[in-house]
């Protein structure tokens, strides 16, 4: 809560723009409801799911798209 995660992004998101990259994906596991807050108050759509594993246990991940 001392806006690590938003500077980072904010770090990140630059470094794309500076690329000319248009969009921008991030996975986030279905469950993790913080992280999934977090990345919809960075302006995150989500636009996808898909099942995967995780040491072995099946779960589910939700993209969020950026467009920059």
């Amino acid at each position: 809560r001392y806006g690590l995660g938003r500077e980072l992004f904010d770090v990140v998101t630059d470094w794309c723009r500076s690329r000319h990259m248009a969009t921008l994906i991030v996975w986030v596991l279905e469950g993790n409801v913080h992280a999934r807050r977090f990345y919809e108050a960075m302006g995150g759509q989500v636009s996808g799911q898909t099942s995967s594993t995780v040491r072995g246990f099946g779960v589910i991940e939700v993209s969020y798209l950026y467009r920059l």
